[in-house]
C-alpha cells in the first residue's frame, strides 16, 4: 500500500455522506460524487450509528450498562462522602483532647568529614620516546 493525500472516489449519494460523516469523525480528506450521475437521488440522514454498524437496540442495551456503571459509581461516591465525614467527626473528637506533652528529642550530633586534596608529589616523570625505545626520568615540579 501507498499513502497519498488524496484519493477520487465513485460513491452513490448515501456513501458519499457517510464519507463526509467519517471525514468529521476521522481524518478523511476528499470524497467526490459519481461524476456521471444525471438524475436526482432522494437522501436519508446519516449518523455515526450507519458508521458503525450499531443498531438502535446495540445503542439503548449500551446506554443502559452504562447507566448501572454510573448509578454503582455514585452509590460508592456516596459511601466515601459518609465515610469522610465519619473521619471529620472523630478528628474533630480528637482535636478536643489535650495532647500528651511532647518529649523532647535527643540532641542529634553530626561528624563533619572534609576532604583534603593531598599535596601533589615533589617529583614527576616524564616518559621519553627515542625511536621504539621509552627512557623515563624522574625531575623536580615546578611551583
Amino acid at each position: 500500500p501507498t499513502v497519498v493525500k488524496s484519493v477520487t472516489l465513485e460513491a452513490s449519494t448515501r456513501d458519499a455522506q457517510k464519507l463526509t460523516l467519517a471525514a468529521g469523525a476521522g481524518q478523511l480528506s476528499l470524497a467526490l460524487r459519481q461524476a456521471a450521475a444525471s438524475k436526482g437521488e432522494t437522501t436519508e440522514r446519516v449518523t455515526l450509528s450507519d458508521l458503525t454498524g450499531e443498531t438502535p437496540a446495540d445503542v439503548a442495551a449500551r446506554q443502559a450498562e452504562l447507566d448501572k456503571k454510573r448509578k454503582r459509581a455514585e452509590d460508592k461516591l456516596a459511601g466515601l462522602a459518609q465515610a469522610v465525614d465519619r473521619v471529620g467527626s472523630q478528628l474533630d473528637q480528637l482535636s478536643k483532647v489535650k495532647p500528651a506533652p511532647a518529649v523532647a528529642a535527643p540532641e542529634v550530633v553530626k561528624e563533619v568529614v572534609k576532604y583534603v586534596t593531598p599535596e601533589p608529589p615533589a617529583r614527576a616523570t616524564v616518559g621519553v620516546f627515542r625511536g621504539v625505545k621509552l627512557e623515563t626520568y624522574d625531575v623536580p615540579r615546578q611551583q
